[in-house]
């Protein structure tokens, strides 16, 4: 199997050498019927970045039989440590893209979200706070019989999800800072020396990603004009069983209240 880096068949100089590789190698699998014969082992995917678009290949790759590692750099905002994160929304594709990837797991992130999408959502005017658009999430997802949108604390999406993938899939701080693609497999170097072996490596490592970087030059980002504050407020509004969701539009601003659970609302 030839090589893939970010669905890139990219392959670097042969002359680049780094000595200090030192490579860990899949293991075989054994083939059946109790003889010493092998075959080759399954193809070998290595994942930058153990965020939620990094678990969610990586939970894919694992359940059509591929051999999975997934190198994130911190782990603990997975395991609920240091700054809390905001919730995310999940809308019916993407939750039955999830079913179709897994269904405990969709079943596990359904049974976890705060719906909204059965409610009224959409836009308002800043000041008066009267409706422009009324987004009708449900009607299509029921139509075709999907899951109804949800709204999701970042940290348990994840937690669902490493756990869906294993412990011992993903490596806590392990950085991808380089890589070396020979046409025939793809090295990733980690920033502590270490080097894995594998057949496909994704780049799922952020907006400062070192794939992307190490692939393409580097980039500066660009600054889009916006910058946002966000935060959690303990607050029940008075018409919560009707309104999912509002965005309030001002002049070059506007303001989010959306409902997250648990007597909470996300602005």
């Amino acid at each position: 199997m030839s090589s893939n880096v970010l669905h890139n068949p990219i392959h670097l100089s042969t002359t680049r050498t780094h000595p200090q590789f030192r490579l860990k190698k899949p293991g075989r699998i054994r083939a059946g019927g109790g003889g010493s014969s092998s075959r080759a082992a399954a193809p070998r995917v290595l994942v930058a970045g153990g965020g939620i678009g990094g678990l969610v290949l990586a939970l894919a790759a694992k359940r059509k039989g591929l051999d999975v590692v997934v190198f994130e750099k911190d782990l603990s905002a997975v395991r609920g440590e240091g700054q809390y994160r905001g919730p995310i929304q999940i809308q019916s594709n993407a939750l039955a893209a999830l079913e179709a990837i897994d269904m405990d797991v969709a079943e596990e992130v359904i049974a976890a979200g705060c719906i909204t999408g059965n409610r009224l959502n959409g836009l308002v005017d800043g000041l008066s706070g009267s409706w422009y658009v009324k987004f009708d999430t449900f009607t299509p997802a029921a139509e075709r019989g999907l899951p109804v949108t949800r709204v999701i604390s970042r940290m348990t999406l994840q937690q669902i999800l490493a756990r869906a993938v294993g412990s011992d899939i993903i490596l806590n701080e392990s950085n991808v800072v380089d890589f070396v693609d020979n046409g025939q497999k793809v090295i990733a170097r980690l920033d502590n020396g270490k080097c894995y072996e594998g057949d496909v490596l994704v780049g799922a490592d952020g907006i400062r990603s070192k794939v992307r970087t190490n692939l393409f030059g580097p980039t500066e980002a660009e600054y889009s004009g916006y910058t946002c504050y966000t935060g959690i407020a303990d607050f029940i509004p008075a018409d919560i069983a009707t309104v999912g969701y509002r965005v309030f539009l001002g002049s070059k601003q506007y303001f989010v209240s959306s409902d997250v659970g648990g007597g909470k609302m996300q602005w």
